[in-house]
């Protein structure tokens, strides 16, 4: 299964004055299965994109999670924005049809 993730981009900073999309340096996007210690990074975007697919995701629980990095020097993080996810497991497919009659006439 694929998950498509979209989000949008902060406008303010932490102390709520305002983030231009220029003062982004990236967002960055990680994941890890259900139960996992640790996240993986999976990508970083630049401002504005706000989107990222993760393919091939066997059914299970995932969590993902968005960190915007400004470009200050040294940079500046945000925290962790986390979003879970459920892949169900797909249905098995129907019974055969049964008890089927015919009438002649």
């Amino acid at each position: 299964m694929n998950v498509q993730l979209n989000w949008k981009d902060p406008a303010v900073r932490e102390d709520g004055t305002p983030l231009a999309a220029a003062e982004i340096a990236r967002i960055e996007v990680s994941m890890k299965v259900g139960g996992a210690p640790d996240f993986t990074l999976l990508t970083a975007v630049q401002a504005g994109v706000q989107a990222f697919t993760q393919t091939d995701l066997p059914p299970g629980d995932y969590e993902f999670s968005f960190v915007a990095v400004d470009r200050q020097v040294p940079p500046k993080s945000s925290a962790a924005t986390v979003f879970s996810v459920n892949i169900p497991t797909p249905l098995a497919a129907p019974g055969a049809v049964t008890d089927i009659t015919a009438t002649v006439f």
